[in-house]
Protein backbone atom coordinates (compact mmCIF):
# COMPACT_ATOMS: atom_id res chain seq x y z
CA UNK A 1 0.00 0.00 0.00
CA UNK A 2 2.63 2.45 0.89
CA UNK A 3 4.32 2.12 -2.25
CA UNK A 4 1.20 2.19 -4.34
CA UNK A 5 0.57 5.46 -2.62
CA UNK A 6 4.06 7.09 -3.00
CA UNK A 7 3.99 6.30 -6.50
CA UNK A 8 0.38 7.87 -6.50
CA UNK A 9 2.02 10.66 -5.21
CA UNK A 10 5.22 11.15 -7.35
CA UNK A 11 3.47 10.99 -10.16
CA UNK A 12 1.01 13.88 -9.02
CA UNK A 13 3.66 16.31 -8.10
CA UNK A 14 6.05 15.45 -11.26
CA UNK A 15 2.92 16.37 -13.27
CA UNK A 16 1.32 19.17 -11.52
CA UNK A 17 4.45 21.20 -10.08
CA UNK A 18 7.26 19.85 -12.17
CA UNK A 19 5.41 19.97 -15.53
CA UNK A 20 6.86 23.33 -16.85
CA UNK A 21 10.43 21.93 -15.94
CA UNK A 22 10.28 18.86 -17.05
CA UNK A 23 9.60 20.60 -20.61
CA UNK A 24 12.18 23.13 -20.47
CA UNK A 25 10.21 26.02 -19.50
CA UNK A 26 10.30 26.53 -15.95
CA UNK A 27 8.22 29.91 -14.55
CA UNK A 28 9.46 30.33 -10.66
CA UNK A 29 6.27 32.36 -10.01
CA UNK A 30 4.02 29.58 -11.38
CA UNK A 31 5.65 26.88 -9.73
CA UNK A 32 5.15 28.47 -6.66
CA UNK A 33 1.80 28.63 -6.93
CA UNK A 34 1.68 25.05 -7.88
CA UNK A 35 3.60 23.96 -4.70
CA UNK A 36 1.14 26.09 -2.38
CA UNK A 37 -1.63 24.23 -4.33
CA UNK A 38 -0.11 20.82 -3.89
CA UNK A 39 1.27 20.85 -0.51
CA UNK A 40 -0.59 18.51 1.50
CA UNK A 41 0.37 16.64 -1.50
CA UNK A 42 3.96 16.93 -0.97
CA UNK A 43 3.57 16.67 2.78
CA UNK A 44 2.02 13.23 2.70
CA UNK A 45 5.14 11.97 0.27
CA UNK A 46 7.43 13.58 2.52
CA UNK A 47 6.42 11.64 5.77
CA UNK A 48 5.77 8.96 3.53
CA UNK A 49 9.90 8.92 2.39
CA UNK A 50 10.47 9.51 6.00
CA UNK A 51 9.86 6.34 7.17
CA UNK A 52 12.77 4.98 4.94
CA UNK A 53 15.01 7.83 4.67
CA UNK A 54 14.81 9.68 7.99
CA UNK A 55 16.60 12.72 7.00
CA UNK A 56 15.56 15.94 8.77
CA UNK A 57 17.87 18.52 7.34
CA UNK A 58 15.95 21.97 7.10
CA UNK A 59 16.04 23.13 3.17
CA UNK A 60 18.64 25.68 4.16
CA UNK A 61 20.98 23.10 5.37
CA UNK A 62 20.80 21.75 1.85
CA UNK A 63 20.25 23.68 -0.83
CA UNK A 64 19.36 26.63 0.65
CA UNK A 65 17.85 29.85 -0.97
CA UNK A 66 20.27 32.18 -1.79
CA UNK A 67 18.67 34.03 -4.60
CA UNK A 68 16.06 33.65 -7.24
CA UNK A 69 18.25 32.14 -10.00
CA UNK A 70 19.90 29.50 -7.59
CA UNK A 71 16.09 28.19 -6.93
CA UNK A 72 15.39 28.36 -10.30
CA UNK A 73 18.47 26.17 -11.11
CA UNK A 74 18.07 23.60 -7.92
CA UNK A 75 14.02 23.02 -9.31
CA UNK A 76 15.64 22.65 -12.33
CA UNK A 77 18.15 20.09 -10.97
CA UNK A 78 15.21 18.25 -8.97
CA UNK A 79 12.62 18.33 -11.43
CA UNK A 80 13.46 14.64 -12.20
CA UNK A 81 14.97 13.52 -8.83
CA UNK A 82 12.58 15.24 -6.20
CA UNK A 83 11.67 11.92 -3.84
CA UNK A 84 13.65 12.04 -1.11
CA UNK A 85 13.14 13.55 2.20
CA UNK A 86 15.58 16.76 2.13
CA UNK A 87 14.27 17.41 -1.59
CA UNK A 88 10.80 17.56 -0.43
CA UNK A 89 11.61 19.58 2.79
CA UNK A 90 12.91 21.89 0.69
CA UNK A 91 10.40 22.06 -2.06
CA UNK A 92 7.72 22.65 0.69
CA UNK A 93 9.53 25.84 1.36
CA UNK A 94 10.22 27.48 -1.65
CA UNK A 95 7.59 29.71 -1.97
CA UNK A 96 8.00 31.38 1.10
CA UNK A 97 11.59 31.65 0.65
CA UNK A 98 11.14 33.22 -2.81
CA UNK A 99 8.88 35.63 -1.04
CA UNK A 100 10.96 36.70 0.79
CA UNK A 101 13.55 37.29 -1.44
CA UNK A 102 11.22 39.63 -3.47
CA UNK A 103 10.39 41.91 -0.58
CA UNK A 104 13.95 42.48 0.35
CA UNK A 105 14.67 43.54 -2.86
CA UNK A 106 11.89 45.68 -3.43
CA UNK A 107 12.60 47.13 -0.06
CA UNK A 108 16.67 47.78 0.20
CA UNK A 109 17.44 48.83 4.02
CA UNK A 110 19.07 52.06 4.09
CA UNK A 111 22.40 52.73 4.25
CA UNK A 112 24.28 53.80 7.20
Amino acid sequence: MKSRTRKKYRRLISKKVFNNYLNGEGNLKVTCQKIKRFRKCIQKLRQLCLTFDPDYRSGHETYGYGSLESIENNLSYICDRFSCTFRLTWLINVPEEVDKILLSSSNPTPEQ
